[in-house]
Parts: structure tokens; C-alpha cells; sequence
């Protein structure tokens, strides 16, 4: 992901602060926890299923990914809980979040200028879902920032099951 990152942040209105963005990010996720063998073995579960297209349909930011398994799955983000922000489906798996972060958006986005061509910054973006949300609507790139490491492991395996994941760090 963060070669992605890089790649993408090099080629943005980022540029300046891209190697310290990178550095940062690699510091975040050297962090001794004790969860974390317990998430990478659930993304490594994730990124065993099929990957799909990414779009926002009322209430979920939905991956259109067929022949789930589907109780794989459901096991491997039970792993990730709590999820904060969504909710989003995975092929014909809902995956519930704890605030309804559909209901948010359905009453912004019609308020907010376009976000094509822009760089947007999601402060507190938690598993990533508005900053994924802000990425279709057109944004040139979409940062996440999140200090809350769990999270930063939702978003990545969320990231692992779209095929070709929008500009959302």
C-alpha cells in the first residue's frame, strides 16, 4: 500500500511532502502491538478472496466481487472489529458499522464543490470510508490520516479486495 501511496503522492499536489509522509506512515506500522499479528493473518485471509470494483450505493460503498466465501470473510473482519465508519458490501456480505456513515454523506455531498482534480485530506478517517467516498467523487488524491492503528488494518483490508482501488491512501 504504501508503494501505491508513494507512487501516487510523487505524481500529486503532494509531491513536497511525500518522503516524510512515507516515513511517517512506515514508523506508524512499526508500532509493538499485540494485535497485530492477529490483523495481518486476517488480511492475509482477506486478500485470498476475489477482488472488485469499488462504487458508493446508498447505504454501502460496495465491492462487486463474486464467488465470496462468504463465512471466510465474515471470520476475518470479525477480526478487524470494531468497525467504526461504513457500512460496506463485499460481494452479498454487509459488513455493519457502529455509525451509518451513508446518512453523513448523502446530506454533505450535495453541499460540497466538485472534488475532481483536488487533493483532499480525511483527518480522523478512521477505516477510510469517507476518504474512499471523497476518492470516487473525483479527487485527485484522497490522504487518510488515522491515528488509531486498527483502523489504518481496516482500511488496508478493504483496500486489498478492490480491483483497482481509487486514489485513497
Amino acid at each position: 500500500m504504501l508503494n501505491d501511496f508513494s507512487k501516487q503522492c510523487l505524481e500529486s499536489k503532494l509531491s513536497p511532502l511525500c518522503v516524510q509522509l512515507v516515513e511517517l506512515s512506515e514508523q506508524a506500522f512499526s508500532v509493538n502491538n499485540g494485535n497485530i499479528p492477529k490483523w495481518v493473518k486476517a488480511i492475509e485471509s482477506i486478500k485470498t478472496q476475489p477482488q472488485g470494483g469499488v462504487q458508493y450505493a446508498s447505504p454501502y460503498l460496495k465491492i462487486n466481487s463474486q464467488a465470496i466465501d462468504k463465512k471466510q470473510l465474515e471470520s476475518a473482519f470479525k477480526q478487524l472489529m470494531p468497525w467504526r465508519k461504513g457500512p460496506y458490501q463485499i460481494g452479498d456480505l454487509q459488513l455493519d458499522s457502529e455509525w451509518r456513515g451513508d446518512m453523513k454523506w448523502d446530506r454533505v455531498a450535495p453541499h460540497i464543490k466538485s472534488l475532481k482534480g483536488k487533493a483532499v485530506l480525511d483527518v480522523g478517517s478512521g477505516n477510510g470510508y469517507f476518504t474512499y467516498l471523497m476518492a470516487l467523487a473525483g479527487a485527485n488524491i484522497a490522504l487518510g490520516i488515522e491515528p488509531f492503528l486498527l483502523f489504518n488494518y481496516q482500511f488496508q483490508a478493504i483496500r486489498s479486495l478492490i480491483s483497482s482501488p481509487p486514489n485513497a491512501f
